[in-house]
């Protein structure tokens, strides 16, 4: 902020020439132009005397706007860190025993903690709630206003002023990322103290303590703590109605412990984890992403393989990129290609960020293959199963899309292209993406040859990233689903052949019940972690991806070009089916959670005693708040983000049709 002030009112006038008026006076560049009746602020020493009051005035603004943002994030990080004590206290509780005689003590202790940050946050928010809505409110204009002055220096070419509006629109950007940042990070925090309070085994502790904890997480899951002037919640959906990306890292949460021991392998359950996860399995091995097992040699060719994968993705992106901003002068040329690049860029990213979590892929998948071996019931199985078989259906038809668009743009649109000769006298053969001449020549043979099939294998890494990608998120996310409908099922199963007489098991059947959600709980918290910032990526790719193809598809049907129309028509269904896939699945794991706190409302619960029937209160509270698949904890993955995202597509093709054709 001092920055971006000192170039703005102390450097930028200076950069700016003076211009004379028509009485021949030369008007001399001020920050904040105005005008005085008793004396020319254009004259000496008025106009130095004006400069300077102008720059200690712009030092007192950024020292107020620095001020209030240093002093929120003070107190806001330290109500933070009071709930992370108060996690840890309640991890404690978990941990030891729980028939311990200061067990009580404890607990009170853990409630006095967390009504005292709760009045503090309140005293925060009441402190902070206009200023953060003139906040809120302030930067939206701004950073609209110095978007629009960028691109006007940018067309004339003003380097001082682009350089002082970019490091304003930084200084901005990031001023209200921190409040929502702050907001977001707070809310976390005093959600995950509930997630924390129901992934304790209260279902071990004393019947009157563990209802102590009800009210713990009905406040805490129902607590907002910051707002910009009670109206607009800081969080980062609210900053991204300002910008458009960031990614935040969600809270980590322990491993839910498994009642009673872990069946052996059986021929039966061996070929139901194969049938789950072979394809993801083949569609990640090639590119090093499949998580190997203790041997070394395996290891070292999964290393290899993810070198070898980035190098192939580089030697499309750099030389390319190189020629298209450096060498290729035709704009519609131009726009062709930043296509493919930012279909390129979009799969490297998630590239790396699926090498980050490969070791979450593999606890992951160790989760799924302990609850094939666990299951019993055959209508379980036959759950399980059904929806194994429809993330194969899914991670079938991503390959047959992706693979099919690919080979035709890849393949068979160089090869019918044609060559062309140019003026002087050399013949260009056509290849998938572009060569930068000074880096090697491409057309001689046989580097054509060689190239044209870099590039090829180049592509297929490129598809397998995206199709891997989709096909993951299928089978972990409908996995997920399907242990929330074997938790319904033994909702409904609960009460069935058992009364009062018959506690022992009762009880058993409640705690398998609770047992198996929060197992479920875990792995979708797991997979979302796994998947937040590949979504983003793909959320905001495939929009950017949607657009170019349409423009492409429109422009080689005008010009009558059957195989390449065929080919962004396939490209931009298989893109289509991609991102209708992600929400998909986000929408059916929303629902399914949803549906658990139904069913276990619409059994016939009234018919257990109060007691027994005071143990479903915590399963209701958490399924009220189900666990859902976000896109860099922006945007719900859903029907309406689907939505949204083919509208934002149309409107940005309307654009470019607008600006380029």
């Amino acid at each position: 902020m001092y920055a971006s002030s000192v170039f703005y009112a102390g450097i930028l006038p200076f950069m700016s020439p003076g211009m004379k008026n028509e009485d021949n006076i030369t008007m001399r560049n001020l920050a904040y132009p105005c005008h005085f009746i008793i004396f020319n602020e254009h004259e000496s020493p008025a106009y130095e005397i004006v400069f300077f009051i102008q720059c200690c005035c712009s030092f007192v603004m950024a020292s107020i706007t620095n001020g209030a943002c240093n002093l929120a994030t003070v107190f806001i990080m330290h109500a933070c860190g009071q709930l992370e004590i108060l996690t840890s206290w309640l991890n404690n509780i978990r941990n030891n025993d729980s028939k311990s005689k200061d067990m009580y003590s404890k607990y009170s202790a853990v409630i006095e903690q967390h009504a005292t940050t709760l009045r503090f946050i309140n005293k925060v928010e009441k402190l902070f709630q206009q200023i953060c809505f003139v906040e809120v409110v302030g930067c939206t204009l701004n950073i609209c206003l110095l978007g629009y002055y960028t691109l006007i220096g940018w067309s004339q070419n003003d380097t001082g002023g682009v350089v002082t509006y970019l490091l304003l629109l930084t200084s901005f950007v990031y001023n209200i990322f921190l409040y929502c940042y702050m907001g977001e990070m707070l809310t976390q925090k005093c959600q995950g103290v509930s997630n924390v309070v129901y992934l304790t085994d209260w279902y071990e502790l004393p019947v009157k303590l563990a209802r102590g904890f009800i009210l713990s997480i009905v406040i805490a899951q129902n607590y907002e703590p910051l707002k910009a002037g009670k109206l607009i919640y800081l969080s980062i959906n609210t900053f991204g109605t300002s910008v458009l990306y960031f990614q935040v890292i969600t809270i980590m949460r322990n491993e839910i412990e498994i009642i009673g021991p872990i069946p052996d392998l059986t021929e039966q359950s061996k070929s139901d984890i194969k049938y789950s996860i072979e394809l993801i399995r083949w569609f990640l091995t090639p590119i090093g992403i499949w998580p190997t097992s203790s041997g070394t040699c395996e290891k070292i060719l999964s290393e290899i393989l993810v070198i070898v994968s980035f190098c192939l993705i580089c030697f499309l992106l750099i030389p390319c990129s190189l020629h298209t901003f450096l060498n290729e002068k035709d704009p519609r040329m131009k726009m062709k290609m930043i296509g493919p690049l930012s279909f390129c860029l979009m799969a490297i990213s998630k590239y790396c960020f699926l090498v980050m979590r490969k070791e979450k892929i593999r606890e992951c998948l160790k989760h799924i293959q302990i609850d094939w071996r666990r299951v019993q019931l055959s209508t379980e199985r036959d759950v399980m199963l059904t929806n194994a078989k429809e993330g194969r259906f899914i991670a079938n038809l991503s390959a047959t899309f992706m693979y099919g668009g690919g080979f035709f743009y890849h393949t068979i649109m160089p090869l019918t292209a044609g060559s062309f000769v140019t003026p002087d006298n050399i013949t260009i053969r056509p290849l998938t993406y572009q060569v930068y001449d000074p880096l090697f020549a491409a057309q001689k043979t046989p580097s054509y040859e060689i190239v044209f099939t870099i590039q090829w294998f180049s592509g297929f890494v490129l598809y397998s990233i995206t199709i891997g990608t989709c096909s993951l998120a299928a089978v972990f996310v409908l996995h997920a689903c399907g242990q929330l409908k074997i938790v319904m099922s033994r909702l409904e199963n609960l009460i069935d052949g058992t009364n009062e007489k018959m506690t022992d098991i009762l009880e058993s059947r409640i705690a398998q019940i609770v047992q198996l959600h929060l197992r479920a709980f875990n792995f979708i918290v797991r997979t979302e972690k796994i998947l937040n910032e590949v979504c983003l990526i793909e959320f905001i790719g495939c929009t950017m991806n949607i657009c170019f193809l349409g423009y492409y598809f429109m422009t080689e049907f005008e010009r009558a070009e059957t195989i390449a129309t065929v080919t962004y028509c396939v490209l931009l269904v298989s893109f289509t089916f991609n991102i209708f896939i992600l929400c998909y699945i986000g929408e059916m794991l929303t629902q399914q959670g949803l549906k658990v706190g139904l069913t276990a409302y619409m059994i016939n619960w009234y018919e257990l005693s109060g007691r027994k029937a005071r143990d479903l209160i915590l399963l209701l509270a958490i399924a009220n708040y189900p666990n859902s698949i976000t896109a860099g904890r922006m945007a719900e993955l859903s029907y309406n983000s689907f939505c949204g995202i083919l509208k934002s597509a149309a409107a940005y093709l309307n654009l470019l049709r607008t600006v380029v054709m």
